[in-house]
């Protein structure tokens, strides 16, 4: 099945004008050289900046309630929080790849309201589905935080369904999407103290509501921005043959998310059955280190991919694909190193707990590197349309790296965990590698 890009590639490539490849592929990479780089470090700065925003609001105000004794509350805020982000997630559908594509490949507003309306009917759809699921688990339970929070935050997932962040990162504003899906954040974070003294399902409904206001105001800010722009997304009826594109390539998207989300739930379950609740206590905690300073690349990589479909179009080879991520790249490279050495030099503290921690995010520093390589693959893979690829390779290494940790945690202890996710990566990396190089020959 060949994807909107390919098809408006064929259409409108580089020898359509009667131009010869090089000389088109120049033409689309000159912009790109004079202001490709101030774009992508503004971008990436506003995006790092909107994720200390709007973690560090979350942050400071469960801070808060900590020293006020509601660890209870953080406890439960925090599980359904994070249930209510991964069901956003989720609706997605892709959209922040597959309409950044659509926008960089098409001129015109008529062929980019065609993408975005396929994509929002088969996302309202996977909302419809995932709303129903919860309402279904809420109504015949008795009234609890849980079933006010999933009550009250369910508009949000349909909401999410219209958002137009992919078309701000197509639009090189990739840093004004993060600027938005901080809003959410920020008002969880406001009603936070003000929730403590009331009952458990007063809590829920108001933090509930609160992520479904943020929701609707974060959707709004992209649609303006978007017009902004002087995009317009009038309403264009969806055909069948666009709804089975968008419905199959979100999915694959789709599916390069969950097998991550699985792995680390793995790590933990394989890690409390072979080494017990503290040692899996410490790993948690340095694992949450980890993940938060890989989001830092993942900026970088937001910021980079619209230049990437520039190279794609433009037939480029997979070495210039690799070294237009750099930035992304290079800080792998840089955090992985600063782990191992934060790490290192953690061990010399009286605090055997976090010195523990400290040789575990050590371990974790090669790992994070080549999180960064298997990643660039994966974009280089998305931003030409191939999207079958990715999805499989992690639908293949990362169930077989959860078997092999088993015998590793047995073998080194928490470093195994390490260890085979350094395995799952490479393993990853060279298979990805090996597909497009079949592919070009």
């Amino acid at each position: 099945m060949a994807s909107s890009l390919e098809i408006i590639h064929r259409k409108a490539g580089p020898n359509a004008r009667g131009l010869r490849k090089n000389d088109w592929f120049e033409r689309q990479r000159a912009p790109m050289i004079r202001t490709g780089q101030l774009g992508r470090k503004t971008n990436f700065l506003l995006l790092f900046a909107s994720f200390g925003i709007g973690n560090g609001s979350l942050f400071l105000a469960q801070s808060w309630l900590l020293l006020h004794g509601e660890l209870g509350l953080i406890g439960l805020f925090g599980t359904y929080f994070a249930m209510a982000t991964l069901a956003t997630l989720l609706v997605d559908w892709g959209g922040l790849v597959l309409l950044a594509r659509s926008t960089l490949a098409t001129k015109g507003d008529e062929g980019l309201s065609a993408a975005f309306w396929d994509l929002t009917v088969v996302r309202l759809l996977v909302a419809l589905l995932v709303v129903a699921g919860v309402l279904f688990w809420v109504l015949p339970s008795p009234g609890g935080f849980a079933e006010a929070y999933l009550a009250a935050a369910a508009p949000a997932v349909l909401v999410g369904a219209l958002n137009a962040g992919g078309i701000l990162d197509g639009l090189h504003r990739s840093g004004a999407t993060g600027a938005t899906t901080m809003v959410p954040m920020l008002l969880s974070a406001a009603a936070l103290p003000f929730v403590p003294d009331a009952s458990a399902l007063h809590q829920g409904y108001v933090l509930g509501a609160a992520y479904s206001v943020g929701a609707v105001l974060s959707v709004g800010l992209q649609h303006l921005m978007v017009a902004r722009e002087g995009r317009r997304l009038g309403f264009s009826r969806p055909t069948a043959a666009g709804l089975r594109r968008a419905a199959f390539d979100g999915g694959m998207l789709s599916l390069t998310l969950l097998p991550g989300q699985f792995l680390y739930r793995g790590q933990v379950a394989i890690s409390i059955s072979l080494l017990g609740a503290e040692a899996t206590g410490v790993f948690v905690y340095a694992k949450q280190i980890v993940q938060a300073l890989s989001q830092v690349p993942q900026f970088a990589r937001r910021a980079e991919f619209p230049y990437l479909v520039g190279l794609v179009q433009g037939q480029a080879r997979l070495g210039e694909m690799i070294r237009i991520q750099w930035v992304s790249l290079g800080l792998s490279a840089g955090l992985a190193v600063l782990m191992i050495a934060l790490g290192l030099g953690s061990t010399v503290l009286d605090d055997e707990n976090l010195a523990f921690a400290g040789r575990i995010l050590a371990a974790f520093g090669p790992a994070s590197f080549a999180i960064g390589l298997f990643s660039a693959m994966v974009q280089v893979f998305s931003a030409s349309g191939r999207l079958v690829w990715p999805a499989t390779v992690l639908l293949l290494v990362v169930p077989a790296g959860l078997l092999l940790t088993i015998p590793c945690v047995m073998w080194i202890g928490v470093y195994g965990l390490a260890v085979t996710e350094f395995g799952i990566n490479v393993v990853g990396f060279a298979m990805m590698l090996a597909a497009w190089k079949s592919a070009r020959t």
